[in-house]
């Protein structure tokens, strides 16, 4: 059964949940290093591809509490009476429907020079990450899969650092 933070705000005090909070993060930055650790095993395709689909994994999470800072900065930056939107939580993105696939196409619906980049990479990476979880048994070269799977690994790293930039440009906590 999945908890749920509202449960814990109406049975907890405000230091639980703050102390949820810093063991959730811990959690979330022990598994970042560990997938660091399994990037510089790059000398081996499996782990080179561990690596990829792992931190394919960490940006359809950074998505998700990314999409839901924009659109609480959106709100919050939103000076309209006659209209407001809802922001949604990072709980709401978590539905299975939001896909990286998914998540991509929400973040294309916002224009700007901050996003041109951001949102060609992740078009460029959904591409790679169908390939390697849908049709990695399909014929090819060893040598050209490891190489693609480090050149989608450097990939990753960029598109986590565009979004790590936009956060600081929008002066969205990151």
């Amino acid at each position: 059964m999945k908890k749920d933070i509202s449960d814990k705000v109406d049975k907890k005090n405000d230091t639980d949940i703050v102390d949820w909070y810093k063991q959730w993060w811990f959690k979330v930055d022990v598994i970042k290093g560990q997938i660091e650790k399994i990037e510089k095993l790059n000398n081996y395709t499996i782990f080179s591809l561990s690596s990829f689909i792992l931190k394919t994994l960490l940006i359809e999470f950074e998505l998700k509490q990314f999409l839901s800072r924009l659109e609480l900065y959106i709100s919050t930056h939103n000076d309209s009476e006659i209209v407001h939107i809802r922001s949604r939580t990072p709980k709401d993105f978590d539905d299975d429907k939001f896909t990286l696939g998914r998540l991509t196409k929400e973040l294309s619906k916002y224009e700007g020079k901050l996003f041109m980049n951001l949102n060609k990479n992740l078009e460029i990476l959904k591409s790679k990450r169908n390939k390697y979880i849908h049709k990695l048994f399909n014929p090819g070269n060893i040598v050209d899969m490891h190489d693609e799977l480090l050149n989608g690994i450097k990939l990753t790293n960029t598109i986590i650092k565009e979004i790590s930039e936009i956060n600081s440009k929008l002066s969205i906590i990151p």
